[in-house]
């Protein structure tokens, strides 16, 4: 996983030993550093990874909750210059998330989010949420599964999700929420002899949805995975999600 500072700190890369960009590649910094009201679709480019926080639609009312939230628009500010650990964090109308990422093995990155807030009241108002952009194109199967035996007793040890070509039609985009459970989730995404697989706590990142674009918005096919902490539930101090890349 690389974070590329010309370009605000953006995550731009996930690679597996060997192969392209997992990421569909940014072409330019589209981020201006402020709070403005600037929509998501008019100013970002659809590429690397980004984070929906404090929002993910707009509130017509109040600017600080802007369509896709503050960070993703937030310029990236890194208080390291080692290449295996990168750290950042936007000051948001007074909520704070930093972001670690921490490459922990060859092909094992960690991204490790702390959220601050003047009170515990703010936490309940905000949603978090990944915003990854996947290229479509190679993907041959996407896996759920979890480690709640009950849970898996019950709808299977695994889900198969749709391929994009099978759920999308071309020119277009969809979202889909996915059941989780309250345990360890393990997201796997495969090529044909290489995967990555995506991690996290479904007690403390209990949604799970996945949006389909077949060239809506993005410049080509695109699948994003997108982890939530939805509103209401209030945002935890700290919450993690792995990323490991394995030949296969």
């Amino acid at each position: 996983m690389s974070v590329d500072p010309t370009l605000s700190g953006k995550i731009t890369s996930v690679r597996t030993s060997g192969s392209g960009n997992w990421l569909l590649t940014p072409q330019a910094d589209s981020r201006d550093g402020t709070t403005s009201r600037s929509r998501f679709l008019d100013a970002s480019d659809f590429g690397g990874w980004d984070e929906c926080f404090p929002c993910l639609t707009a509130d017509p009312e109040n600017e600080a909750f802007p369509d896709h939230g503050q960070a993703w628009n937030a310029e990236y500010r890194s208080s390291t210059k080692c290449p295996e650990r990168s750290q950042g964090s936007w000051i948001l109308r007074g909520c704070e998330l930093h972001r670690e990422v921490t490459r922990e093995l060859p092909h094992r990155s960690r991204l490790t989010y702390h959220a601050r807030f003047p009170d515990s009241a703010t936490s309940t108002r905000v949603l978090w949420a990944a915003h990854p952009q996947f290229v479509a194109k190679s993907l041959i199967n996407i896996t759920l599964r979890c480690g709640d035996a009950p849970y898996c007793r019950k709808h299977g040890t695994g889900v198969v999700l749709p391929s994009l070509s099978a759920l999308v039609p071309k020119g277009e985009g969809k979202k889909i929420a996915v059941e989780s459970c309250p345990s360890q989730i393990v997201l796997t995404l495969s090529r044909v002899d290489e995967a990555i697989t995506l991690e996290w706590d479904g007690r403390v990142i209990p949604e799970f949805h996945i949006w389909y674009d077949n060239g809506l918005y993005a410049r080509e096919p695109v699948i994003s995975p997108q982890p939530t902490i939805p509103a209401g539930r209030g945002v935890p101090r700290d919450w993690t999600l792995s990323i490991t890349s394995y030949r296969r």
